[in-house]
């Protein structure tokens, strides 16, 4: 038996393997300086001196402890620098607790930090990954696998402290993911499912920021997403956009989300589905439950945003009620804004159960369609339809 790339199965009997080295936990620190590529698994890279995690010695046999804690810190040499620091897992399989990334914050210190493996396919199955201190970005190259732990709960990803991540390779799991980020994330090998829980669907909490894009490979056939629950928890008002698109093959993807949930901060859903160079759709974003804005302090006088971040022939479906607790007589408005297609396919209304009476406002960037299938989908309030930067925003009749 291997932990073999892109696996949770073979991952989870890995896990099994080490039960016995389980408890206890060391944090194991490698600080890699200047353009200098260290091995992971060389004892002497670390402090204290040793691997972090478990890993196979053989097809049957393994050492290590599965709870450790690998801290990898990136460091220039001289101020006013841009250099390379790299981590190689040189095609070997790591299982641990969680991988810990820093950069260096020095003057000009720019530390372009990777992991690779030089030696064929790798990975690391662990609970989570923290970026807790720089400015740039650290990539997880595309033979680096990230798979999450069968304990059921959904893979941490927090960025918090740090900035952006770029997950080259496969990130696999089966408990959904939760991210506090206000930066942009990449997911260019996006293959997460989820639990029936709200606790293991897809969650974003913090102070939300920059665009999370899942890339989806559809290089075998065309693939359908589910999304069970999307959780909106963030401390601010959700000021990020969430898109999804396909990143490798030519079949389509279809997003479909079931359920939206939204705290009483969230003010702004960014949502978008991708599209090739040449404006064809590659992805299609179905949110099939209802969109509810409301239950915060002063809500009913502030406007709510739905904007589309779809480019050129990316559809984004609202197959449910859009929702904006108002008081009749305030000029609160529900703006649509951005790029691509938007399909409203049910009504927008009151919270009580009314169609909405307020202003809906249409923002076009560079060029945004909005379809409607019947007359009652935009309320019964003013419709003020803006140019952008592009074409002015279209509204349309899908029947």
């Amino acid at each position: 038996m291997r932990l073999m790339r892109g696996n949770p199965v073979t991952a989870c009997a890995a896990l099994a393997l080490c039960g016995a080295a389980a408890p206890g936990q060391t944090t194991y620190t490698n600080t890699i300086t200047g353009n200098v590529t260290e091995v992971y698994g060389v004892p002497g890279n670390w402090d204290p001196n040793g691997i972090p995690g478990f890993y196979l010695t053989n097809l049957t046999e393994g050492v290590g402890n599965s709870n450790d804690v690998a801290q990898v810190d990136f460091r220039n040499t001289a101020n006013n620098t841009t250099q390379a620091p790299q981590l190689d897992l040189l095609g070997s399989n790591y299982v641990l607790a969680s991988l810990i990334l820093t950069e260096d914050t020095g003057a000009g210190r720019n530390s372009d930090g990777n992991i690779i493996s030089t030696a064929g396919p790798s990975s690391l199955a662990l609970q989570g990954i923290i970026y807790a201190e720089g400015g740039r970005t650290i990539d997880l190259q595309t033979n680096v696998a990230i798979i999450d732990w069968a304990d059921g709960n959904a893979f941490r990803v927090d960025t918090s402290a740090g900035n952006t991540l770029d997950f080259g390779g496969e990130l696999q799991g089966g408990d959904g993911i939760r991210i506090n980020s206000n930066n942009t994330l990449f997911f260019r090998r996006y293959g997460v499912s989820y639990g029936a829980g709200v606790s293991n669907g897809m969650i974003f909490e913090g102070a939300a920021g920059g665009t999370k894009n899942f890339w989806i490979d559809a290089s075998s056939g065309d693939v359908v997403h589910d999304i069970p629950n999307m959780v909106i928890d963030t401390s601010n008002d959700n000021n990020q956009n969430i898109d999804f698109g396909r990143s490798v093959g030519t079949n389509t993807v279809t997003v479909n989300i079931s359920n939206v949930i939204f705290n009483a901060n969230v003010g702004r859903f960014y949502l978008g589905g991708g599209s090739e160079p040449d404006g064809s759709e590659s992805t299609t974003v179905n949110v099939r439950g209802p969109v509810v804005f409301g239950g915060g302090l002063g809500d009913s006088l502030t406007n709510k945003y739905i904007q589309i971040d779809s480019v050129y022939g990316g559809v984004v479906n609202f197959q449910s009620n859009i929702v904006q607790n108002h008081d009749t007589g305030t000029d609160a408005r529900l703006i649509l804004q951005g790029n691509g297609v938007v399909n409203i396919l049910a009504d927008m209304t009151d919270t009580n159960g009314g169609l909405r009476s307020l202003p809906v406002r249409i923002d076009g960037s560079k060029g945004l369609t909005v379809g409607v299938d019947a007359e009652s989908r935009l309320g019964t309030g003013e419709i003020d339809i803006r140019s952008g930067s592009g074409p002015q925003a279209e509204l349309r009749c899908l029947r």
